[in-house]
């Protein structure tokens, strides 16, 4: 299941087959792409990019190929390179692997499994898949916890006896806690940022073009939840890590010394003025916000397009 060269399961990149979507020699079917191009836009990142909860009519690549079909003459073919669960370091090993043509333009659109990975499984130059192959017993104990703490009440009362014994110790805990998530917030950020500028190098080296998204979260809004959205987030564990995380990394990429090409699409999707809930979970996003996502990368697009 777990290539060591890429972190890609052979099994899901093979086999996978669902209504709504399909699979082309390994990778998320893109409608409407031209059959004869010009130039090309590789899209890369985890689960968002690949579309999760969409089908292939209404993915992020998909929705950006209509409107460059809709709004350009140039014949340009869009590729959706992206995968479930994937870091940004995956990204870059499978760039590598990519043929890229002179002015071709390369997309990174991620930052989630990458907070995650960094402040929760605690390795920031590792993978999720790897982390889960290698840990198997432990994320289901945890798994198990995590059900019976929302859905049985002994639990819940066990659990409640459990904290008021302990919470002489609690605030060493929560002291020591923020020290740990602080050396894991600093240390991510710079490994992300590192893969970014290694992926633009790389994507210079061969006469392309290449720009950086930081994608949207549940867990970092600039206004105020909705019913639905806070259900979310208080069912979900590592709540506290992945916000810290998330602050941390849009707040130090909104001003990376070298900010070329880098768009922060982290409050993109706040919603409160039109009621809408673009969110499935805390991370994936319903077709409407693909929308609205998609239509700031093609912005992004066209703005790379006029520098030249």
């Amino acid at each position: 299941v777990y290539i060591e060269k890429n972190g890609f399961p052979r099994y899901e990149k093979n086999n996978f087959n669902c209504p709504g979507e399909v699979l082309v020699d390994g990778l998320r079917k893109t409608l409407n792409q031209p059959e004869v191009f010009s130039k090309k836009i590789l899209i890369f990142g985890g689960s968002t990019v690949w579309g999760t909860g969409s089908a292939d009519r209404n993915s992020i690549p998909s929705l950006i190929q209509k409107k460059i079909n809709e709004n350009l003459s140039e014949k340009i073919k869009v590729i959706n390179y992206g995968f479930t669960t994937v870091t940004i370091n995956q990204q870059l090993n499978l760039l590598r692997t990519v043929a890229l043509d002179s002015n071709d333009l390369v997309i990174f659109y991620d930052g989630g499994n990458d907070i995650f990975q960094s402040m929760v499984n605690e390795n920031s130059d590792g993978s999720i898949i790897g982390y889960n192959q290698k840990n198997k017993l432990d994320i289901y104990i945890q798994s198990v916890k995590f059900f019976l703490s929302n859905n049985s009440y002994t639990y819940r009362l066990l659990s409640l006896i459990r904290s008021n014994a302990n919470k002489s110790s609690s605030s060493h805990c929560d002291e020591s806690d923020q020290k740990k998530s602080k050396k894991l917030m600093e240390k991510g950020f710079d490994s992300y940022m590192s893969n970014i500028k290694l992926a633009r190098l790389y994507v210079q080296s061969r006469d392309a073009k290449f720009i950086h998204f930081l994608q949207p979260s549940l867990f970092y809004k600039d206004l105020k939840y909705s019913e639905y959205e806070i259900d979310i987030i208080n069912n979900s564990p590592y709540q506290q890590r992945v916000q810290q995380g998330y602050k941390y990394y849009s707040d130090k990429y909104k001003n990376s010394p070298n900010d070329d090409g880098l768009y922060n699409l982290v409050n993109s999707l706040d919603s409160v003025k039109n009621e809408q809930e673009y969110y499935l979970d805390n991370l994936h996003i319903s077709s409407a916000g693909n929308i609205i996502v998609a239509d700031r990368i093609f912005e992004a697009i066209i703005t790379e397009y006029d520098k030249n």
